[in-house]
């Protein structure tokens, strides 16, 4: 009814008590307060069954839920975490996932941010806190406090995690934007300019207090910009390609 993506079942042709099987020609998703004003009588079987029939989420292109951020939020992309950073990637000066402070005193913070794979395909968008999953895509679920994105049976293209009041994992993950790629996954993290250059952590790593995370241009890469510190767990492989300089992982880049 309202194109949620956390739902719950609900059988209403014939209604649950009355049904002697599971059939999904009379079953439904509703969102949780729409589940309830259901099962106390505000909504009749008549408004279930049409919208049943026309589903929000495929009229609007996309189902939706929303994030709830106390902060300064900490976000983990692959095995890499941002403590109280502004714009955790930029790619030729355009945010794609970023997190701006609250609009009024006790008020959330708002992240935003888009995940496209290769083929231009919009896995997930968010928009300062409310996120969107696109009704194209194959398989989106939602398990306790997993998001997972599936191009196709066994594929997982997207997984992230929400733990509350704070955090957000992006455990497993893939950005393309104007030729500059960036994937990950708890163990591994690479980025790569559209002229050749990359950045490769096989390890964990942590941005502190910065302007801006990973900062991608056309042929650089920086990482920590303006931080109060960039700290590795491991080695960082920064391999040399042919036309392309070497990337900057010092603990800040100059503003």
């Amino acid at each position: 009814m309202c194109g949620a993506a956390v739902y719950q079942y609900e059988h209403f042709d014939p209604v649950f008590a009355e049904a002697c099987e599971h059939s999904a020609d009379g079953i439904t998703l509703l969102c949780g307060s729409h589940h309830d004003e259901k099962t106390r009588g505000l909504i009749s079987i008549d408004t279930i069954r049409h919208a049943a029939a026309k589903p929000r989420a495929l009229s609007d292109g996309f189902a939706k839920g929303s994030f709830y951020l106390e902060g300064p939020p900490k976000v983990t992309l692959a095995s890499w975490t941002f403590i109280n950073t502004q714009s955790i990637v930029r790619a030729f000066d355009t945010d794609i996932l970023a997190v701006k402070p609250p609009e009024f005193d006790g008020g959330p913070f708002r992240i935003s941010g888009i995940f496209e794979d290769r083929a231009q395909n919009r896995l997930l968008e968010i928009i300062e806190n409310e996120w969107r999953g696109d009704s194209k895509i194959y398989d989106i679920t939602t398990e306790a406090n997993k998001i997972c994105i599936r191009r196709k049976p066994r594929e997982i293209a997207l997984l992230l995690e929400v733990h509350p009041p704070r955090a957000i994992i992006v455990a497993r993950f893939e950005m393309f934007f104007r030729g500059a790629h960036i994937e990950g996954n708890q163990t591994r993290l690479t980025v790569r300019t559209p002229g050749g250059q990359e950045f490769q952590s096989q390890g964990g790593g942590e941005v502190d207090t910065a302007m801006i995370g990973f900062a991608i241009g056309p042929n650089e890469i920086g990482v920590g910009t303006c931080a109060r510190g960039v700290y590795l767990e491991k080695a960082v492989a920064i391999p040399e390609r042919r036309g392309a300089g070497r990337p900057n992982p010092a603990a800040a880049n100059d503003p």
